[in-house]
């Protein structure tokens, strides 16, 4: 049912875009996935809509699980599922190191490793893997492109950051919206800056990150 009402909605929603009423988008592109399903659209203005279903008997349900299948689908299967014989190949030297049960700590004082990584990938899939960002939003959250611009170049100054939050704010007065900012300021701005400041964020808050 909701896949219906969303064929009929992202029909609407071109026709506004487009000021064309009754307008009907060219059929989705359908692919069997892992985890369910893909629908992709060529919009009017040639941007690329993709819509991922997941199949809760073979992705648990839950938006944590959507987000790690997500995560999966842009960094394990887009870009090292294009060089996955040499990825074998990676995991192989792994498993011949001395200690591979201390491989990551082997891996990160072994400059050979780290180039031999860089190679697996090639200098397109390393600057496509660089330059992947999922960005997790409330559907309440108002936000503009300096926002965004904000997250990724911090995340671009540092190669070690996993994960960048914004300051977000309730808006609005009276007494519901005071505790609203009290919350976000004691969960979000000060609980969250205290993890960094310790080395240690135990989850990166999904409203806007």
């Amino acid at each position: 049912m909701f896949v219906k009402d969303f064929f009929e909605a992202i029909n609407k929603a071109a026709g506004i875009v487009h000021d064309v009423e009754g307008m009907k988008l060219a059929p989705p592109q359908k692919t069997a996935t892992p985890y369910g399903g893909r629908l992709s659209w060529r919009l009017p203005g040639g941007n690329l809509l993709v819509v991922h279903l997941k199949d809760k008997v073979k992705v648990s349900k839950k938006k944590r699980w959507s987000m790690v299948m997500y995560m999966y689908y842009l960094l394990g299967y887009r870009i090292l599922g294009q060089c996955e014989q040499r990825m074998k190949s990676l995991m192989k030297l792994i498993e011949d190191s001395p200690d591979k049960r201390n491989y990551r700590r082997h891996f990160d004082q072994n400059e050979d490793l780290h180039v031999y990584y860089k190679d697996i990938l090639g200098p397109r899939l390393l600057l496509e893997a660089e330059n992947t960002f999922i960005l997790s939003v409330d559907g309440d959250v108002d936000f503009g492109p300096d926002a965004v611009r904000m997250l990724t170049d911090r995340m671009k100054k540092d190669k070690r950051v996993g994960a960048v939050s914004s300051r977000i704010h309730p808006i609005g007065s009276g007494p519901l919206i005071w505790y609203q900012k009290m919350e976000y300021a004691m969960c979000y701005w000060l609980q969250k800056t205290t993890e960094h400041s310790l080395g240690c964020v135990l989850c990166a808050p999904g409203c806007f990150a």
